[in-house]
């Protein structure tokens, strides 16, 4: 039976063991004083003393040695290396260690059923000093049973068991695994897995391996066979708005998707609006295809629209609903400064045409020249648009106050705003003039050839086919100097900004050196102008379009989704699809399909929708023999027999299992008890 020490240094403090030997010797011999009344009657007499060098009490140099020696091998750590430890102490019995999968596709048909059967089964056959962990799993994992002998409370437990609306993850589930089998000190050791071996739920770059010695097996509950189950999903939904006067209409795509089967799949799917039913069309679906579904064009009803789509004649119910939220698309107030050219064309026409596409959100567009331009028309604005215009210095004043409380200004710099560039620059909102323009009409022609697609307002042109801004033709633009904070989100091909970005208070100020309309350029009439535009708008807003739905595990931080909460102040409150009252504290966790209501003040305050991951819904599955090898370790290294290898994946953890440490602690406790039960009465007997 071998010893090892994970600190063996410690051992050298044996030899504190010499300390209480020392002491012993060099106690003297204390005499007893008696009060005597008088020395007349005593005679004297010389005697000498010695130092005693023997040793007295045995029984207390041994308790305190024991006691310093436990202590010291405690600190050392203390492990044993005998793979047949646990049987040569007399300790028997089994850890079992159940894993269960409770992912949503564990409902299709009857295999979340048949996965409690076999966990019950297996329970049931636990041995008397038998012991077993239940985990439950999907995405994430959590330890519904501690280890325990109890095989009634555990299938107690498996009864509340259910289903959720969440994915399939491996990881964490044998993570947990792994953790136990090193917590048990019983001499055989077993995983059981039961699952429907998904293949989404397992990355084969991923180390699963459980410690040597741990005996691996398995339940599938699958549907195996050459072809996996046909499973059909609503993975999403289109909406189109428009505006017919003062009503908005909607116009909604569903798209469904099929995994699996064979031949042609026929279903029906419903789109319900405030839990009515409103249009019901019908699907057909060969294997591994989509299709989009459309629907007529409904009015949208004033307030939150809780929406709806349901699929009828499929297996697996969790994937077939789709929750989603309308409500009013909002409108945003921009202020168009302009002023007709010569020609008689207007300077803000094309940036006019561009917003008035826009549908979410809603642009209304508000005209003015600068020489009517006032306070109240900026107080209506939340965005204000100087398209080539010259301004006075006290407009540039007005736009500067506007811009410090949180506006957005976007200026384009032309032909007009030559003296407006020195006002609105002294206000310090634009860069500097720097030389001009950059050349007389028939000169170079200058193209766009970089774009900082890293900013928010630009982000959606990092995607491939997303707006080519190089073919726009630029025959002039103004040259601007820069400023620290400046920030250059376009470049000319020349190395000259085209478009810069400075923050000014609360607000921000976006500058294109050059117009939007075919002035001094061509950018109006090329197909990225108008995302470009829409862009740029919602940018200066701070504008995040409502997400109709979010996935189930999503974290919705309520605190920077203005809007998303109505009302005044007061405390949040919210009530999941299930009628579960929860607390808010700005961050609100989905973890339920359906609607989640959002109150403040006992007032409805806005509605969340939860759905499922649909990657969850193909049912194709891995080889269970496969992933169930790469759970062994190294050399496929496998316990058989009563007696298995202990469980050693490094010291520390064979240290960490065995705990021996804690018992030489509780020993060296009771020595030094001991200890004081012995000086007590040694001191007794000395009186």
């Amino acid at each position: 039976m071998g010893i090892a020490f994970l600190t063996p240094l410690f051992l050298a403090a044996l030899g504190l063991l010499a300390v209480p030997v020392l002491v012993h010797l060099r106690r003297r011999h204390r005499s007893r004083v008696l009060e005597f009344p008088s020395l007349m009657f005593l005679r004297q007499i010389q005697q000498s003393s010695m130092r005693r060098r023997r040793i007295r009490h045995w029984a207390l140099l041994a308790l305190r040695s024991l006691a310093l020696a436990g202590l010291v091998l405690a600190f050392a750590r203390p492990l044993l290396r005998d793979e047949a430890i646990a049987a040569d102490l007399g300790v028997v019995g089994s850890e079992l260690v159940v894993l269960l999968d409770n992912s949503f596709s564990m409902g299709f048909e009857d295999r979340f059923a048949r996965a409690v059967g076999a966990a019950r089964d297996r329970i049931s056959r636990m041995g008397p000093e038998d012991r077993a962990t239940l985990i439950v799993f999907s995405d994430r994992a959590a330890v519904a049973a501690e280890s325990t002998g109890d095989a009634e409370a555990l299938g107690v437990i498996l009864g509340e068991v259910e289903t959720v609306p969440r994915g399939t993850r491996f990881t964490l589930a044998l993570k947990l695994a792994r953790k136990a089998v090193l917590d048990s000190r019983l001499p055989s050791r077993e995983v059981v897995l039961i699952t429907d071996f998904q293949r989404v739920g397992w990355d084969r770059g991923e180390d699963l391996r459980l410690p040597p010695g741990t005996e691996v097996s398995f339940v599938d509950v699958s549907s195996r066979g050459g072809v996996p189950p046909a499973n059909l999903a609503v993975a999403g939904v289109v909406l189109e708005r428009s505006q017919e006067g003062e009503r908005e209409r909607v116009v909604a795509s569903a798209r469904v998707t099929r995994r699996g089967g064979e031949g042609e799949a026929r279903a029906t799917l419903a789109l319900e609006i405030g839990g009515r039913e409103i249009a019901r069309q019908e699907v057909r679906l060969e294997p591994d295809a989509s299709t989009l579904v459309g629907f007529e064009a409904f009015s949208l009803p004033p307030g939150t629209s809780r929406g709806r789509l349901v699929l009828d004649g499929d297996a697996l119910g969790a994937d077939n609903s789709l929750f989603f939220v309308l409500s009013r698309a909002q409108k945003l107030p921009v202020l168009l400064i302009e002023e007709p050219r010569s020609s008689g064309a207007r300077s803000g026409f094309y940036l006019e045409q561009a917003l008035s596409l826009s549908r979410e959100p809603v642009i209304e567009v508000l005209r003015k020249s600068p020489a009517a331009l006032g306070s109240a028309d900026l107080a209506r604005a939340a965005i204000v648009v100087a398209s080539d215009v010259a301004l006075e210095t006290e407009a540039a004043r007005r736009l500067r106050d506007f811009v410090e409380g949180g506006g957005g200004l976007l200026v384009a710099l032309g032909s007009k705003s030559e003296g407006t560039h020195g006002a609105l620059a002294a206000a310090g909102l634009v860069p500097a003039p720097e030389g001009g323009e950059s050349g007389e009409p028939g000169s170079r022609i200058a193209r766009i050839a970089s774009v900082d697609r890293g900013h928010p307002g630009l982000e959606p042109f990092a995607a491939p086919r997303s707006g080519d801004f190089g073919t726009a033709r630029f025959f002039r633009y103004r040259k601007v100097g820069g400023a620290e904070g400046d920030r250059v989100l376009v470049r000319f091909d020349d190395g000259a900004a085209a478009l810069v970005e400075r923050r000014v208070g609360e607000g921000r100020v976006l500058i294109w050196t050059s117009t939007f309309d075919t002035y001094w350029n061509d950018f109006a009439l090329q197909p990225v102008f108008l995302p470009f535009v829409h862009q740029a708008i919602k940018s200066l807003a701070g504008f995040r379009p409502p997400a109709p739905w979010h996935i189930v595990g999503t974290v919705v931080d309520l605190a920077a989704s203005p809007g998303m909460v109505e009302g005044g102040g007061g405390e949040v409150t919210a009530r999941s699809p299930s009628g579960r009252e929860l607390a808010v504290n700005d961050l609100l966790e989905l973890d339920e399909q359906g609607f989640y209501t959002l109150h403040r003040g006992g007032e409805e305050a806005g509605v969340l929708a939860a759905n499922v991951d649909v990657r969850e819904s193909d049912l194709a599955t891995v080889d269970a023999e496969e992933l169930v090898a790469a759970l062994r370790p190294p050399g496929g290294e496998q316990a058989s027999g009563d007696r298995r290898a202990a469980v050693e994946a490094t010291p520390v953890e064979r240290e960490a299992a065995q705990g021996l440490w804690r018992y030489l602690v509780l020993a060296v406790l009771l020595l030094l008890v001991a200890e004081v039960f012995v000086a007590n009465r040694l001191s007794e007997a000395r009186s």
